[in-house]
């Protein structure tokens, strides 16, 4: 697969992220993520594997409706994964009281997985 077809595969796995996140699908979201998953979020323990995964996004998605979409400022090919930044944007809508604005750097790194890639390390923080 050349380069660019690897990183336009990488985006297709966010883009279907954002889209499950948006309508809450958690099962379709852990579809996209690595079993070995790290992720660095603020103010946050670090959330190693899965498991932890599911039960941080489980909470997420208990809290309201997450709307966001990345945007890219740069991406790399080594070896079998693809290394995406830049800052995602969006609204998150609580269960209850007034949406808010979503701003945040990212630093994703997808590894390939047979014919595919999953999210298998990121991390987070905010852009201003």
């Amino acid at each position: 697969m050349s380069m660019i077809k690897e990183v336009e595969a990488a985006k297709a796995v966010i883009a279907s992220h954002e889209r499950l996140s948006r309508d809450g699908d958690l099962a379709g979201v852990l579809t996209n993520i690595a079993d070995d998953i790290v992720l660095v979020v603020p103010n946050a323990p670090l959330v190693v594997g899965k498991a932890a995964f599911e039960e941080v996004y489980s909470n997420l998605f208990n809290m309201g409706r997450w709307d966001f979409k990345h945007d890219y400022s740069g991406a790399e090919v080594v070896d079998d994964v693809v290394i995406l930044h830049g800052v995602a944007r969006g609204r998150f809508t609580p269960n209850e009281g007034a949406p808010s604005p979503i701003e945040n750097n990212f630093l994703l790194i997808l590894k390939r997985s047979g014919n595919s890639f999953r999210v298998w390390r990121g991390g987070f923080g905010p852009a201003s």
